[in-house]
């Protein structure tokens, strides 16, 4: 008997799964059934983190490590700066103040007689590691060099050689810092110190947006021509956004690879070759018209020379030391190689306007091109 009333239970509870599965399938619609599956999705994925790959490309100089630095703060990654840091900035302090004494002497440009012999030192008395010798002498051997006419109009006439930007931020007061026994990189010291990079590096940034975890891998490559080949034929396929860099207050300069090649030459030709290599193809792309902030002191500056004297093609009713008119003239550069090379692609890239070293302009930029593609995202999945 028992054995029966189980087998009569087991039907029941048969008939009625198959009857309510039925039941179901008869009342649910199309749509209700897509809204079942992309619910279940976003329940599969809900401890997933989601990906999202920008590369920083762009010519040497442009800023693009500057833009990482920034990212690391944002993100809340440099809290504490490495002890390795010091002696990098240290390094980089004297090694442009032996610049500006080597670049006066080639220049044929004079100062004064008590500051001769500071000259020298820098020139030919330097230890290998210029940080061994970055103490209160040396401080005050750079002050009084900095303060010398000779070297300030070496400074002045810097387009005519090779000197890293943000010189006079270093000079002007932060020595002493630098040169004390307890001195502690500040994070203007070290968006401000300038880093070549070599090959390519990744880092990733996690953000946490309506209950899913998205990663950012920012990846920085290095822009000089001798690293090129080390990531030019790398994997792209993954990667969403191409934030292309450019320091556009460098129309005026060359190339320090050879010394005669515009900078702007240099990084229309290098964006021609990374969008023939597919970089560019299905991506979102954003140019990031650098170093925006000197480029504005350029075009007010009336000894600088204008972009109409090294470009022929400068429009002749547009205004060469008008911002907007460079600006316009410089993006049609780079959209006329981008259609060239997408002629189907009716995406034209965006163009922001930056300065890389203001971490509240790059935090709003950053944080729009992250609002984008955490969008694309949740579109995918249907919210």
């Amino acid at each position: 008997f028992f054995h029966r009333y189980l087998t009569f239970l087991l039907k029941i509870f048969t008939m009625g799964t198959c009857c309510c599965a039925a039941a179901t399938a008869s009342r649910g619609t199309s749509q209700d059934q897509i809204n079942d599956a992309n619910i279940s999705k976003h329940m599969k994925s809900e401890h997933e983190i989601h990906a999202h790959h920008i590369i920083l490309l762009g010519a040497g100089d442009s800023g693009k490590t500057t833009l990482l630095k920034q990212m690391r703060k944002i993100y809340g990654a440099t809290d504490k700066m490495p002890g390795a840091e010091q002696q990098m900035i240290r390094e980089a302090v004297i090694g442009y103040m032996r610049v500006l004494c080597t670049q006066s002497v080639d220049l044929n440009v004079a100062i004064d007689e008590k500051n001769e012999e500071h000259r020298n030192f820098f020139i030919n008395e330097l230890s290998p590691s210029y940080a061994e010798d970055f103490n209160v002498e040396t401080v005050a051997r750079m002050k009084a060099l900095w303060s010398d006419h000779g070297i300030q109009e070496t400074y002045e006439r810097r387009r005519e050689y090779q000197l890293a930007d943000n010189v006079d931020y270093f000079f002007d007061g932060r020595l002493d810092d630098i040169a004390s026994k307890n001195y502690e990189v500040s994070f203007d010291d070290f968006v401000r110190v300038r880093v070549r990079t070599t090959g390519f590096v990744s880092e990733k940034f996690h953000k946490t947006v309506k209950e899913e975890i998205h990663e950012f891998v920012f990846t920085d490559v290095g822009g000089q021509r001798s690293e090129r080949s080390k990531w030019m034929n790398m994997v792209h396929e993954d990667i969403d956004v191409v934030l292309y860099v450019v320091a556009i207050s460098e129309y005026d300069l060359v190339c320090f690879e050879d010394g005669t090649t515009k900078r702007l030459d240099e990084a229309l030709n290098l964006f021609q070759k990374v969008m023939e290599h597919g970089f560019c193809t299905g991506k979102t792309v954003t140019l990031f018209f650098n170093k925006f902030d000197l480029f504005e002191e350029k075009l007010k500056d009336p000894n600088a020379q204008t972009i109409d004297k090294f470009y022929d093609d400068f429009p002749a009713d547009k205004d060469p030391r008008n911002v907007d008119d460079v600006v316009e003239y410089i993006y049609d550069r780079f959209l006329a190689v981008y259609t060239n090379v997408l002629p189907e692609n009716t995406n034209a890239p965006h163009c922001h306007r930056t300065t890389a070293v203001q971490t509240e302009q790059i935090d709003i930029l950053m944080t729009d091109i992250e609002g984008d593609l955490v969008r694309g995202r949740l579109l995918t999945v249907g919210f």
